[in-house]
């Protein structure tokens, strides 16, 4: 049951997280972008957030394992890409770094490329027809739904997008931090 809660608590704090950037990067309305003047959390996002997974269990079942299903091949292309940019930040040794960005961590580096294979093999299971966990046709629209959704909105955003300095699109996205200690050469960096 714990594994369950934390799990939940888990996404819900992503999600919130998620509406708060999308709001700050302009991608939603300006509202999920702003923090809460006491406690500093994205109010708005935990709001929504609150309403959407009040009113889900009343779809339904089915409806909650198709989104699921769903989210599961999302979160799977998620890790598959924090892996992939992982594996690609650290070097095996001095001799294999190929430019300043890299950080010689061998076991960083091994582990990454572990997690993209966890990541392509979940993936397998989850679209080759016949293995266990292949998704239903109900989830396929789903994801269909809400792939084309997702290309609506970039392309409604990357005129915008196209638009900004990188300065600009970094902030947006990022936020002020990020930036000071992109142009600071005072603030060290420290390896995660």
């Amino acid at each position: 049951m714990m594994g369950i809660f934390t799990g939940l608590n888990g996404f819900y704090m992503s999600t919130s997280r998620l509406l708060f950037a999308m709001g700050r990067a302009k991608v939603l309305p300006a509202i999920f972008g702003k923090l809460h003047t006491k406690y500093r959390t994205p109010h708005v996002g935990i709001l929504f957030t609150l309403l959407l997974t009040a009113a889900a269990p009343f779809f339904g079942r089915e409806a909650l394992l198709w989104v699921v299903d769903m989210s599961a091949l999302g979160v799977t292309i998620a890790y598959f890409y924090a892996c992939f940019v992982a594996y690609r930040l650290f070097a095996w040794s001095r001799a294999h770094i190929k430019n300043n960005k890299q950080i010689v961590a061998p076991k960083r580096k091994s582990f990454s490329f572990l997690g993209i294979l966890c990541a392509i093999t979940f993936f397998l299971l989850l679209v080759v027809p016949g293995s266990p966990g292949f998704l239903s046709t109900p989830s396929w629209i789903a994801l269909f739904v809400w792939m084309l959704l997702g290309i609506i909105f970039f392309l409604i955003r990357f005129q915008v997008y196209s638009r900004l300095s990188q300065h600009e699109l970094d902030y947006s996205i990022l936020g002020s931090k990020y930036i000071e200690k992109q142009t600071d050469p005072t603030i060290e960096k420290k390896v995660p």
